[in-house]
């Protein structure tokens, strides 16, 4: 259903003028997103509009992902066009799982990064519970001179 919306020329599906317009109104959804104010600070309307741009960019992939592999197809060898269309197919799903372990890799060094240098992250998380106590840095010795 993805690529249902977007409007391509009958003769080139894959067109290249098409790829990128899709691939901008991704973009621009993902941007969106990022600079989208709290519900604290537009009520109602952050949720509606979170999800208006998740569907966009959703849309926007899939119009992406499915006019890149006509695109491949298409100038694939002849012989060859069932083995790439099957690269294009089995190529997501191992590098959503390498990015979710890059993710979780940065997240545990920027943790442990904070951690050796004496920084609480939980007291800068306003989601943190309330009754956590902050850590504090132990005081070294030699420092009440």
């Amino acid at each position: 259903m993805s690529p249902a919306p977007s409007p391509h020329v009958p003769e080139r599906p894959s067109d290249p003028a098409l790829l990128r317009r899709v691939a901008l109104s991704g973009l621009l959804a993902s941007v969106l997103i990022g600079v989208l104010p709290t519900y604290a600070t537009i009520g109602v309307a952050a949720p509606v509009l979170l999800v208006l741009f998740r569907v966009v960019r959703g849309v926007a992939i899939g119009g992406e992902w499915g006019g890149a592999t006509l695109m491949v197809v298409e100038h694939a060898d002849p012989r060859r066009r069932g083995l790439w269309s099957g690269v294009m197919r089995r190529g997501s799903p191992p590098l959503a799982v390498l990015a979710v372990v890059r993710g979780l890799a940065t997240a545990l060094a920027v943790r442990h990064t904070a951690e050796t240098r004496g920084r609480d992250l939980s007291a800068e998380d306003p989601a943190a519970p309330a009754a956590q106590q902050p850590r504090t840095r132990p005081a070294s010795r030699g420092a009440e001179a």
